[in-house]
């Protein structure tokens, strides 16, 4: 019964979403079904139709009185000149390489002339000013900050197929506002646990990023904590393209798998005559949710997780579906708009989905009848791969409605990958609490890490290679949801209404061929040799990869692709690495890095910044952040900008060996590469086109008789000295100075 009005709470809300009616009439309508309700119990039939009645009008008045509320109205503010907000961060910032997004709950605003108190949610693009930088560490903007922002209000802005204002609208914006001046007024506001919790959560995430490379540590980011703004946009194309991107997601699925994973083991360990084993999962799911920032989709998954782990503690597993549906049935009955959430709705069908086949999978794959006899680790990693086959068929419609295409490879790359997510899931959580400890215990572990995420990001970028690996579903998606789990549906009625025993004992005797047989008396060792065997061949194998990624006896130069900016990077016949500017996109030059070195390797033997733009320090700050440093050169320089403070506060606390370029300076390495400083001369240069880019350090990279000359942003100012001094400048290859601009690189020069 519980299932049944769950449906028809949620068919009202549908109801009420579709048709706007009258409060009057659902009241009437309300009053109605109840009168009906009580005549059927009164004549002793039935009162099912009644109370269904009650729910579907229930759920329409729910939607109405959630519609009803206090209104958002900053729309009346839309394109006005001169307005200012004050307001308070709600939620998590999130880092999106160059700048940061912010949720603004606002309290009051400036417009015509004078302030007045104000109501409403405001999505901003912000880039931290020099005030900012120069008060606090990373992150700039802090959830509870309250700020003041000036600039344009606009409405969200039109996307071509995708309601980006209907989007924003549910999660209750409904004004953008990008790149406005930012003050920050005060700190601290909002809930002390969520101030706390995103305060470890971004920790935890900056201990990944330091002990293993992109975008390995990105993967792991977004899998444990949610945070997926350090993925590659090629690398989450890839994702999509192979039907994987409910990976990429804290949902049910992930919370699905991690409460199977930990269940099997704690069974295996602790049996099931007491209900102790109960414990660890629940623990499990409800530290994982709160590590990936407490965020409603966790929180939600956690909540139907804990149902579930409830109804086996009742000894009635059966009950499981019905206990989701009155959970879900709570959670939309307090917030409406949650039955739009992606993630809620992925949670809900990765649950049911694991409620209702995961046992019968798992059962399956292990050639039982009873209880499992066999390996305790074998058990728990057949239950996990049933589990995430439960998972997956239960959610494959609504990944392929949301992201519009359907996989071709899903399945495959699905039964390649979600196995391995308990192993990216631990290992990332164990190398981002051992970095909390110390980098020396974080980057072994972050080894392991790194080989698991390896693996799924080989396979996903394997299986994206196919042709057609994924077709466009367009208005097809709708009714291929329906089909999908109407098919379920009827699969489902019918296997309780038929007899499959005889199907699943053939199966269980082809499972139980390839499995050892059950009773046979082992040693302690024998019988925990998996346990041992498993870490034991991932370390071998990360030291594998380690001792064939060392570095070849050549040269090595490379100017990397970061964009409007210059990075090149240097890597010397005995393995003496180089890094000259970082371009403007800390990901871009994390992901180059991350995948020319080998993983173990978190050092670079020489910085050089050639002069403070931001174009060409904003990546090394973030390199500086991650890698140990062995030398840094620079030239101090009179200069004020966010990015150059922070450039210097991150070499302060390096505590890297400072060296100030001078020309003349040589940098010798013990395997004849030698590095000479050009530019900039004891005495800065003043009154020129640019002062900043002539006081450019430029080099003269030099091998045997091969020359590599890096200019720089250097003008022809700068170009014009060295010309007069004689200084030697035959080169085989030249980065041209300034990006190539027509203020340098002169003929003359050339």
């Amino acid at each position: 019964m519980l299932i049944k009005l769950t449906i028809a709470f949620i068919a009202g809300l549908l109801i009420g979403w579709r048709l706007e009616v009258p409060p009057m009439a659902i009241g009437l309508f309300l009053a109605g079904a109840g009168l009906l309700a009580a005549w059927l119990r009164a004549s002793s039939r039935t009162v099912l139709p009644g109370l269904l009645l009650v729910a579907l009008i229930l759920g329409t008045l729910r939607y109405e009185i959630s519609h009803n509320g206090e209104a958002d109205h900053l729309s009346t503010y839309h394109s006005v000149n001169g307005v200012m907000l004050e307001g308070v961060v709600a939620g998590d910032p999130q880092a999106t390489g160059t700048y940061t997004r912010v949720r603004l709950r606002v309290e009051r605003i400036f417009a015509n002339g004078q302030w007045q108190d104000a109501a409403g949610h405001v999505l901003v693009n912000l880039r931290a000013p020099l005030s900012i930088v120069s008060q606090r560490d990373q992150p700039y903007f802090r959830y509870g900050d309250q700020l003041m922002l000036q600039g344009e209000l606009r409405p969200p802005p039109v996307l071509e197929n995708f309601d980006y204002a209907a989007y924003l609208a549910r999660q209750g914006i409904g004004s953008v506002m990008s790149f406005p001046k930012a003050s920050l007024q005060s700190e601290g506001g909002g809930s002390r646990f969520y101030g706390w919790l995103y305060g470890v959560r971004h920790r935890l995430a900056f201990s990944l990023a330091r002990s293993m490379p992109e975008p390995q540590a990105a993967l792991g980011q977004s899998m444990l904590l949610g945070i997926r703004d350090g993925l590659p946009a090629d690398l989450e194309e890839d994702f999509r393209t192979t039907g994987t991107s409910h990976l990429l997601a804290i949902s049910g699925l992930h919370i699905g798998v991690l409460l199977a994973m930990s269940l099997g083991l704690s069974q295996a360990i602790l049996g099931r005559r007491r209900h102790l084993y109960l414990i660890a999962p629940l623990a499990l799911i409800w530290l994982y949710a709160l590590l990936s920032g407490a965020s409603p989709s966790a929180v939600r998954a956690a909540i139907m997780g804990t149902v579930y782990l409830a109804a086996l503690l009742s000894g009635r597993p059966r009950n499981v579906l019905p206990a989701l549906a009155l959970a879900a049935a709570v959670m939309v009955a307090i917030d409406p708009e949650v039955i739009w959430s992606i993630s809620f709705q992925l949670s809900f069908a990765a649950m049911a989905g694991i409620a209702i086949l995961a046992d019968p999978i798992g059962r399956t794959l292990r050639g039982e009848d009873g209880a499992w006899r066999g390996l305790p680790i074998k058990a728990a990693i057949l239950g996990t791969i049933g589990v995430t086959l439960a998972a997956t068929i239960t959610t494959v419609p609504l990944v392929a409605f949301y992201f519009q295409q359907v996989s071709l490879v899903g399945i495959p790359a699905s039964l390649l990958t979600l196995p391995a997510m308990p192993f990216v899931l631990i290992t990332n959580a164990l190398a981002g609490l051992g970095g909390l400890i110390s980098p020396a215990v974080g980057t072994p572990l972050g080894w392991l890490a790194w080989l698991f995420s390896s693996y799924v990001i080989g396979v996903v970028r394997l299986l994206a290679l196919v042709p057609t690996a994924s077709v466009n579903t367009g208005e097809v998606a709708i009714p291929f949801v329906v089909a999908w789990y109407t098919a379920l549906t009827l699969a489902y009625s019918l296997r309780k209404a038929s007899n499959m025993d005889a199907l699943r004992e053939r199966l269980s005797r082809l499972a139980t061929k390839i499995s050892p047989m059950p009773g046979t008396r082992r040693n302690i060792f024998r019988r925990h040799r998996t346990w041992v065997a498993l870490p034991l061949f991932a370390l071998a194998a990360a030291l594998w990869v380690a001792a064939l990624s060392g570095p070849e006896p050549r040269l090595h130069v490379y100017f990397v692709d970061v964009g409007q900016g210059d990075a090149t990077f240097i890597v010397t016949p005995g393995g003496n690495q180089v890094l000259v500017d970082g371009g403007p996109d800390p990901q871009r030059i994390a992901q180059f890095l991350g995948e020319r070195m080998s993983p173990e390797d978190r050092t670079i033997d020489l910085f050089v910044l050639t002069h403070p733009h931001a174009d060409h320090a904003t990546g090394l700050v973030e390199v500086l952040r991650r890698y140990k440093v062995g030398l840094v050169m620079h030239r101090t320089l009179d200069y004020e900008s966010p990015t150059y403070r922070e450039w210097l506060r991150a070499v302060e606390q390096e505590e890297a060996v400072e060296v100030e370029a001078l020309a003349g300076q040589v940098i010798n390495f013990d395997d004849g590469v030698t590095l000479q400083v050009l530019n900039p001369p004891t005495r800065l240069p003043e009154g020129t086109r640019s002062d900043v880019d002539n006081a450019s350090i430029a080099l003269l990279l030099t091998y045997g008789e091969r020359t590599i000359l890096l200019a720089g942003d250097m003008f022809q100012e700068s170009e014009r000295r060295l010309l007069a001094a004689s200084v030697p400048l035959d080169s085989d290859v030249i980065k041209v100075g300034h990006h190539g601009s027509r203020h340098a690189t002169t003929a003359d020069f050339l």
